[in-house]
């Protein structure tokens, strides 16, 4: 297991055990913000990279740009990881219904990148301020969008900026 997947799994055991503790405060922490919301956090990034500094005292602007930037990260690495493990949990779905060799439906989905799950095919140059600015246009340039969950609008900003090219994947012979 890798430091990162290591570190995640301690994070996300830690906030469930804060949800137990402290049920008001953690559930308002889990809330996802609505694209409205990610959109006013990150108009400050997106001022600053086209050399337009937003209103206020740097101080704002800097808070401002932080949030954007770890939100977004945090979103990239949440539907990668994300995805591979929902693939696994369908792989053990689909492996038990169906009776399968249950190695040979994990070795078929682990095979799986979050690309070919997610069907967003990011160039591997494509670093945060790409994605912010893709997702910031794309909420601009669509107002109705903006009161729901960022996550949402987040993923189908992505599927429309870097679609993957469609190519049926042939079939897999699984064994009994």
């Amino acid at each position: 297991m890798t430091a990162s997947v290591h570190s995640t799994i301690v994070a996300a055991v830690l906030l469930a055990l804060g949800a137990l503790l402290v049920p008001g405060q953690a559930r308002a922490a889990l809330e996802v913000p609505t694209a409205a919301e990610w959109q006013q956090h990150c108009d400050a990034y997106m001022g600053a990279i086209k050399g337009e500094p937003g209103a206020g005292d740097a101080h704002a602007d800097d808070t401002e740009v932080a949030y954007c930037l770890a939100f977004t990260l945090g979103m990239v690495q949440g539907f990668g990881f994300g995805s591979q493990l929902g693939a696994l949990a369908m792989g053990s779905r689909v492996a038990a219904a169906h009776k399968l060799d249950a190695r040979a439906v994990f070795e078929d989905f682990r095979k799986q990148t979050p690309a070919d799950l997610l069907q967003v095919c990011t160039p591997r140059e494509a670093g945060l301020r790409d994605y912010v600015t893709s997702v910031h246009n794309y909420i601009r340039q669509r107002p109705s969008v903006r009161p729901r969950p960022i996550t949402e609008v987040f993923y189908e900003a992505l599927q429309l900026t870097w679609p993957c090219a469609v190519s049926p994947a042939p079939p897999t012979e699984v064994p009994r």
